[in-house]
């Protein structure tokens, strides 16, 4: 998967939440589309303050494109938090 094609992913209008899975078996799930950038060298994924609703961001990994093994939905029963 290509970062533009990540990159549109995570743009979708609306919504669905993923799952990115690296090559050393880390999982990252992206709840809030707001709290992510793609770079040019890298994905920038942040994790949600949990008293902001997804409004705010209290930590952040970057994850060169090269380590992302592969995306997955994520599927969610009832509304996101």
């Amino acid at each position: 998967m290509t970062p533009d094609e990540i990159h549109a992913m995570l743009r979708t209008e609306p919504y669905h939440p993923l799952r990115f899975r690296l090559k050393d078996g880390t999982t990252y799930d992206v709840y809030y589309p707001n709290l992510t950038m793609a770079t040019q060298p890298f994905l920038v994924i942040a994790f949600p303050d949990p008293e902001s609703n997804g409004r705010w961001a209290e930590d952040y990994v970057s994850i060169p494109w090269s380590e992302i093994a592969g995306v997955e939905p994520i599927k969610v029963t009832g509304a996101v938090a």
